[in-house]
């Protein structure tokens, strides 16, 4: 063997050993890597299992999102927690139905509703909404009532539920804000009763413009708006003491319920 092959197998050989050296380090990091992620899985572990003591369980229907399978669940007091995300995934999957959150979980109890008098003897400008089963055009109408100064809001029981999740976040929480409750079984008649003239929304040959000067002079006013598409029913336009139109331009026939109801509360709010 020559001088040159002696020293080739000995290049060859440390490259050789260096090679092994590397894949024990990455085995050993690997190792490590998986030691840790177990140790971390079972801390979590541990928190949710000592989270969960905290809670009052169902024996008939314990279920819980866990690894894309639902498997338990829960029924809990309010209570307020740090929490690691997945496990605020599982919570508001086994609240809402949806494996998603956006940081914060809330549960409430749903207050009573107040009375159409109750919420009404004190008022001056009200909307009622007939039969809109958009949640976010009831989340818009909310917003522009709390914003231009309606009183109250009335609904027809066929209406989206104002507390629904999305009809909440259009509102930005003004469901939370103005006062609102559904219509008797007496409708129109409830606040008729109590004095306010009704402005009933809609495109009719005797409709009057919506800057009409006897709208502005009526102390107390209730704003009908019909659902979408089909608009308010004839015998609910019948029943109004006015029809009102808002003027068109461009060829357009009509506008939104949503878009529709913030001009008319701008116009026909209370100005005395």
């Amino acid at each position: 063997m020559g001088i040159f092959d002696f020293f080739n197998n000995k290049k060859k050989e440390k490259a050789r050993q260096e090679q092994l050296r590397l894949q024990e380090e990455k085995r050993r990091a690997e190792e490590q890597r998986r030691l840790a992620e177990r140790r971390k899985q079972e801390e979590q572990q541990r928190r949710e299992e000592s989270f969960l003591s905290n809670f009052e369980f169902d024996s008939t229907c314990h279920q819980r999102y866990e690894n894309g399978q639902l498997v338990r669940g829960l029924q809990a007091h309010a209570i307020t927690w740090e929490l690691p995300c997945q496990f605020l995934l599982i919570l508001c999957f086994s609240f809402s139905g949806f494996a998603l959150t956006r940081g914060m979980l809330c549960a409430m109890y749903r207050p009573g509703l107040p009375s159409v008098q109750a919420i009404c003897q004190n008022a001056h400008r009200i909307a009622v909404l007939e039969d809109i089963v958009n949640p976010t055009n009831i989340g818009a109408i909310f917003r522009s009532a709390a914003a231009l100064q309606m009183d109250a809001v009335l609904l027809t029981p066929a209406c989206s539920d104002p507390l629904y999740r999305r009809a909440i976040r259009v509102s930005m929480g003004t469901v939370f804000q103005i006062p609102w409750t559904y219509l008797d079984q007496d409708g129109l008649d409830s606040i008729r009763k109590m004095g306010f003239k009704t402005a009933a929304m809609a495109l009719r040959d005797d409709s009057v413009s919506i800057d009409d000067p006897a709208l502005e002079k009526e102390e107390k006013l209730a704003i009908v708006l019909g659902t979408e598409g089909d608009g308010l029913a004839s015998s609910t336009i019948e029943g109004c003491d006015y029809t009102v139109r808002i003027p068109m331009a461009c060829g357009v026939d009509s506008l939104n319920v949503a878009a529709a109801s913030a001009v008319a509360f701008w116009q026909l709010r209370r100005r005395f």
